[in-house]
């Protein structure tokens, strides 16, 4: 896929933010997509700030989020 490709790819996710991020890109999801998919209530930029870690991910968000991943990352 040619997402893989793009230089910030996070091929190593660290992060909440990261782990959705890949799996997004993994998806082939938009961030539109995925908020729709996910009926998270919030917009593109809300996610994309997740993504980044410019904003932390709170709850119910975070629920739905690791659920959507299928594994908790800080776990």
């Amino acid at each position: 896929m040619h997402f893989r490709r793009l230089r910030r790819y996070p091929e190593k996710p660290k992060t909440l933010g990261e782990h959705l991020w890949k799996k997004r890109i993994d998806l082939g999801l938009s961030m539109p997509q995925l908020v729709e998919r996910l009926r998270l209530g919030v917009t593109d930029g809300a996610v994309e700030r997740w993504e980044k870690n410019l904003n932390r991910i709170r709850e119910p968000h975070r629920t739905r989020i690791i659920e959507f991943l299928g594994y908790d990352p800080a776990g």
